[in-house]
């Protein structure tokens, strides 16, 4: 992710359990219920979603709340 090459899914599990990961990334906040659903699932089937919860994250730093910073990590 960026020049950190970090682990998608490792990030996004952060992220979903309301973790600050990096800077520039802003923890989700979830319902219990959700949280424990995502949880619940295997690493293998929570990559899938980890995949999208990355992009959705990523677009609201760069497109809705115009993070500069954000845009020049992801072009690494």
């Amino acid at each position: 992710m960026g020049g950190d090459r970090l682990s998608g899914l490792g990030v996004a599990d952060k992220l979903m359990d309301g973790q600050q990961v990096m800077e520039w990334l802003s923890p989700v906040t979830l319902k219990p219920e959700v949280h424990n659903a995502y949880f619940s699932e295997a690493a293998a089937d929570r990559r899938y979603t980890a995949a999208a919860v990355l992009v959705a994250v990523a677009f609201h730093e760069v497109i809705l709340s115009k993070n500069i910073a954000a845009l020049r990590i992801l072009s690494q």
